[in-house]
Order: C-alpha cells, then sequence, then structure tokens
C-alpha cells in the first residue's frame, strides 16, 4: 500500500485528467462544457490545485470509459528509497507492538554499527 499527501493526490489525479483529455482531443473549454463547469477549474484540476468532486468524478468515470478506482491507480514515481521505504511502513502498520519494537532493535543496532 502506498501512502499519498492530499498534495501528491491532487497532481497524480491532475496529471491523468490532462493527458485522458488529450487523448482524446478534448479542450479544457470542451471538458468544462461536459462537466459543466469554469474552464478555469479544469484547469485548477489538471495543475493539482483542487480535487474533483465526487459527481465530476463519476462523470469523468463515464466519459472517459474508465472505472472510478482507476483515477487513484495512478502511475508510482517513486524513486526504489521511497518504494522501499513505503514497503518497510506497510510492514510496520501490520506489525504489532512486539514485532515493532523488535524492528526498532534490530535499526538502532545497524544505526549504532554506522555511527
Amino acid at each position: 500500500m502506498q501512502i499519498f499527501n492530499e498534495k501528491t493526490l491532487k497532481k497524480r489525479m491532475g496529471k491523468l485528467i490532462s493527458e485522458k483529455r488529450k487523448s482524446m482531443k478534448l479542450s479544457q473549454e470542451a471538458l468544462a462544457e461536459k462537466l459543466d463547469i469554469h474552464v478555469r477549474t479544469v484547469g485548477k484540476l489538471e495543475s493539482g490545485r483542487s480535487f474533483v468532486s465526487a459527481e465530476n468524478l463519476c462523470k469523468l468515470s463515464e466519459l472517459f470509459n474508465m472505472p472510478v478506482k482507476a483515477f487513484f491507480e495512478v502511475e508510482d514515481t517513486h524513486t526504489v528509497s521511497e518504494r522501499n521505504l513505503n514497503a518497510i511502513i506497510d510492514i510496520l502498520q501490520t506489525g504489532g507492538d512486539e514485532k515493532i519494537n523488535y524492528y526498532y532493535d534490530v535499526i538502532t543496532a545497524i544505526e549504532k554499527k554506522f555511527s
């Protein structure tokens, strides 16, 4: 499981909306008309400055012929280190206190060796 903050999610979803719009050869104005929103709102969505409403997410899903969940399955552009860190966080979140304490002891021992 990847962990995203709000800013990252908005930017990635905006990029997806922009790419899908362009692949359909739609202008921002045409997309705005189909969603019944202002063209500036489309620009804010695509730049990641705003988040799409549930209503418009459903409209985009239909327009782009893709399931709603696909908007959240954005490409992973994390570096190897970031992916490894996310994997470690996943392990820790499901580990329980005893396992977390063990991992902490191991990490502390490694840190002492390299200090």
